[in-house]
């Protein structure tokens, strides 16, 4: 078992990306390689990562993890599974951003794992926050009047019922993966609500009003 401390719940993993000028709220924080440089006032616990894009990584006094350069997974993705081992419960990812687009697309993916590995997961920004649910899910928001929101399938379709404080509704609403129909819903109640009904989905709810 890892020496951390088992009673932290809550996470902040950091990646390589753009860096955001959001407040990192969480006190127990995982970088992945460069993203350490990103911290301003908060101290990283666990560094993760191949260093490739770091050099020097000896000067940094927190915990050390490191990775092969050649790998079959992500320095994000090994975060995720540390996190995990360790008995986090909820994550926030954040400088998902930036660079490459298939590095976007694959931290998209994190959620993915995340929930896999019974962990409440979130990318998070200045901008925005993203989620993914499953089915049978019941997806729960607070959010000021008018935040955009949007539901994007992770498949081949998503079908959403049962919605509440919404603009559209969505009551029986299949979203096929090629639509875009699941674009640009906003709330016009701070608490919005509605269901997976059928397969599963992302969620994202803007923050530039």
């Amino acid at each position: 078992m890892d020496e951390i401390n088992q009673k932290i719940k809550n996470a902040a993993i950091v990646l390589n990306g753009d860096i955001d000028n959001i407040e990192i709220k969480e006190n127990f924080i995982i970088c992945t390689d460069a993203a350490i440089k990103s911290l301003k006032s908060k101290k990283c616990d666990v560094l993760i990562g191949d260093m490739d894009s770091l050099g020097d990584y000896s000067q940094y006094d927190c915990k050390k993890i490191l990775c092969p350069v050649e790998k079959d997974y992500t320095d994000g993705e090994k975060a995720i599974r540390y996190a995990s081992e360790i008995g986090i419960e909820n994550i926030s990812i954040y400088n998902y951003r930036g660079g490459r687009t298939d590095h976007f697309y694959s931290n998209l993916s994190l959620l993915k794992i995340a929930k896999e590995l019974n962990i409440n997961c979130k990318l998070v920004s200045s901008i925005e926050e993203i989620m993914y649910f499953e089915e049978k899910e019941m997806v729960s928001l607070e959010a000021p009047i008018k935040t955009t929101i949007s539901i994007i399938p992770y498949l081949d379709y998503v079908v959403i019922n049962n919605s509440k404080g919404l603009y559209y509704p969505l009551n029986n609403l299949k979203i096929p993966r090629d639509s875009t129909i699941g674009n640009s819903n906003y709330a016009i109640n701070n608490h919005i609500s509605f269901e997976i009904a059928e397969k599963s989905a992302f969620v994202f709810i803007n923050r530039s009003y």
